[in-house]
């Protein structure tokens, strides 16, 4: 028995030297007649720039799409399919749109076949005994320029039961490497569609590698806890006799769930599928598999469990890989289809466009990570048809789904610095350009193509502007129509002008978050995402900022805010320290600036403001202002009443024209609701905000704000 599991484990290995990168062009080419002939003729033009530039190509099948069509070519050498090289050719509304691939250079050539099928059959029947033989054929593999004919078997095993791909040289008779090709066993399970809230419990076919556990391609889930030194782990899962996993949910919350982990293998190996059909997405590593953890809590050291109510996408396990973390609270995260959805989408970003916030001039930039958010919220919805997100996860606090891209407009004056909501705004651009593309009689599956190309194709620190500008040039190049939907959409919310920096007046104060210190390492505090610019008007005395919050632990006494003003130009980063002309430290809630005063106030100014953080705790706040002007001087021709005004007519000229706007000018009561999590789970989902260039990356699914 050992022997057997020696032979197999050294039989899948690589195929081949991984094929180099593929290579996209783009073009808007009009094709007349044949397309073959066009997609062959586009892409011999531009051998060179695939890779090899003598590469002799010939069409091998094509994908009918809505509208087009894929042409696939293959590159072949001395009569034979060159393996590992080929270009897809996409055509859309009589144009040619693009061309990706990789063609194989080839130096050197090792001869022609000297082996017959037969014997290349016996190499792999060596060292799979008893292996049934389904199919052969010969063809060219390349390995660093040098080419040889291989003999590619298809094959069956019995003992360990398993389908196999093999390389045999055609000269040698050498097994070169072996491959197993069964995607999975099949299992039924049950699990809700998509989540006990809005879906019900249902019969589902789960497709394993074998059916002793819940791994297969796409996903290996277990049960895990964490504590400062190890992260501990076990499957709890098991089959019957009929090998089904027909597991009943129990009650919540638990930390022993069986269920949950036969429910999210479902969910993570159904989306993965979808993705790879619809979008083509396949991760960068050649192992499509990731690891999943269910029922996630944090151990004690007194052995103790602590709830964690949420969900993020990070690497947990410190192999740097990804993994998806699915916590336990009052909710267990994982019943709710839709968190899963999104978390998967964070480690398909993760692995493409690489979202992730940064510092630059102005200080935290967190726009890239709202983008990463909104994405991830609207492939999840997509693939459920509904703009509703984790109606499940969000109830457990009452108030309805985490998020919903079917509410009101949101523009970029809506930014409030937090990437779950900021990434809202481009959120319900897109699900309302999608509903109108399905209303127009236009396909929805182009359009949510058209979001999967912006999500991949978009730049490590874009930011609202640059995600519009490729969204319109993708949609105009996959459908005109809904390239004309989409700028109507985009300019209609402004998104092609969307900044960092707000206006603030007294009649609209400003809400916002900031992260902690505890968050990122090396600061000792951490400035907003967002600078609000204020015009002081010319006939003020004073200028008055008042900034009240609350923080994550609930302490509202405001100690906690600081904030930098300056004047003329926003608050900038670009050396050794900030430049900023006043710094409001923690231990006030208002500053005031005033003519001829020690910080004195120039009218007719433009004034920046950027709160500040100076705890540990994520905190949001709220920052508002208000000027005081001279008195009015009395008209002298006017007398005089001896009694002077009726009492309840007077002024009190120290608050003579302080605009309240809605909040009132002073410290606002009415604050951000806080975060809503603890310091532990702080910790360890924000892993990817400590270390802004290490591997791990949070993707949290946090509850909904107010």
């Amino acid at each position: 028995m050992f022997s057997r599991l020696v032979l197999v484990a050294t039989l899948v290995t690589i195929l081949a030297a991984p094929p180099a990168s593929a290579d996209t062009l783009t073009t808007n080419l009009a094709i007349n007649g044949d397309t073959h002939a066009a997609a062959l003729s586009f892409v011999r033009r531009h051998r060179r720039q695939l890779g090899a530039p003598g590469a002799t190509l010939a069409v091998r099948s094509e994908t009918p799409l809505r509208g087009g069509l894929v042409v696939r070519l293959s590159q072949r050498y001395a009569g034979l399919p060159v393996l590992d090289a080929d270009v897809a050719v996409t055509i859309l509304g009589g144009r040619l749109i693009a061309a990706t691939g990789r063609l194989r250079p080839i130096s050197a050539f090792a001869g022609a076949a000297t082996i017959h099928r037969a014997s290349a059959a016996a190499a792999l029947q060596r060292a799979l005994a008893g292996a049934r033989i389904t199919a052969a054929r010969q063809a060219v593999e390349v390995r660093g320029g040098k080419a040889r004919v291989v003999w590619e078997l298809s094959a069956i095993s019995w003992k360990p039961y398993d389908t196999w791909r093999a390389r045999v040289d055609a000269r040698t008779g050498k097994l070169l490497s072996g491959l197993s090709t069964r995607r999975h066993g099949q299992a039924k399970a049950l699990a809700y569609l998509p989540n006990p809230e809005v879906g019900k419990l249902s019969v589902v076919t789960l497709r394993l590698y074998e059916v002793t556990k819940l791994a297969g391609r796409y996903a290996d889930v277990q049960r895990c806890g964490a504590s400062q030194s190890k992260l501990e782990c076990e499957r709890l899962a098991s089959y019957d006799r009929q090998h089904e996993y027909l597991l009943a949910a129990p009650d919540e919350p638990t930390f022993d769930d069986a269920f949950a982990e036969a429910h999210t293998y479902y969910h993570v190996d159904s989306f993965h599928r979808w993705m790879a059909k619809r979008f083509g997405f396949k991760r960068t590593s050649k192992d499509q598999q990731i690891k999943v953890f269910v029922n996630f809590h944090f151990l004690g050291g007194d052995g103790t469990r602590h709830q964690m109510a949420n969900a993020f996408f990070g690497d947990v396990t410190g192999d740097n890989k990804g993994d998806l973390v699915f916590g336990q609270g009052q909710r267990d995260f994982a019943y709710d289809g839709d968190v899963v959805y999104h978390e998967f989408t964070h480690s398909a970003v993760d692995e493409t466009s690489n979202l992730t916030s940064f510092f630059d001039d102005l200080g935290y930039n967190g726009f890239p990570l709202a983008l990463n958010e909104a994405f991830a919220d609207l492939m999840s919805c997509a693939y459920t048809g509904d703009g509703a997100l984790g109606e499940y996860a969000g109830a457990a606090n009452g108030k309805g789904p985490i998020r919903d891209l079917e509410g009101g407009v949101r523009t970029c004056d809506h930014l409030i610095a937090e990437s779950h909501q900021d990434g809202v705004i481009w959120g319900r651009l897109n699900w309302t350009i999608r509903k109108k593309v399905a209303a127009a009689g236009l396909s929805v599956k182009t359009y949510d193509g058209v979001m999967y190309k912006v999500m991949v194709g978009l730049g490590q620190n874009a930011d609202f502007k640059d995600a519009a500008k490729l969204l319109l040039a993708v949609a105009k190049a996959e459908d005109a129509e809904i390239g004309t939907i989409a700028q109507a959409e985009v300019e209609a919310r402004g998104l092609l002008d969307c900044k960092r920096i707000l206006e603030l007046t007294p009649e609209k104060p400003r809400s916002g978050y900031i992260l902690g210190t505890a968050s990122i390492i090396g600061l000792d505090y951490v400035p907003a995402g967002l600078q609000y610019e204020v015009k002081v008007p010319a006939n003020v005395t004073s200028m008055t900022i008042a900034l009240a919050g609350t923080a994550g632990g609930g302490d509202n006494s405001g100690r906690f805010l600081g904030a930098f003003i300056r004047k003329g130009a926003p608050i900038s980063f670009t050396g050794d320290e900030p430049k900023r002309d006043f710094t409001m430290d923690g231990a006030q809630n208002e500053y005031t600036l005033e003519l001829g005063g020690e910080q004195p106030l120039e009218p007719g100014a433009v004034y920046y403001v950027l709160p500040l953080n100076v705890s540990q705790q994520q905190l949001s706040y709220e920052v508002s202002v208000f000027f005081s002007s001279p008195p009015s001087t009395p008209d002298a021709s006017i007398p005089t009443p001896d009694a002077g005004p009726a009492a309840d007519l007077a002024v009190d000229a120290s608050n003579t024209n302080r605009a309240t706007g809605g909040g009132g000018c002073a410290l606002m009561s009415r604050a951000p609701a806080p975060m809503g999590l603890g310091l532990a789970s702080l910790l360890l989902g924000l892993a990817m905000l400590r270390r802004l260039n290490a591997t791990r990356r949070h993707r949290s699914a946090k509850r909904k704000e107010p």
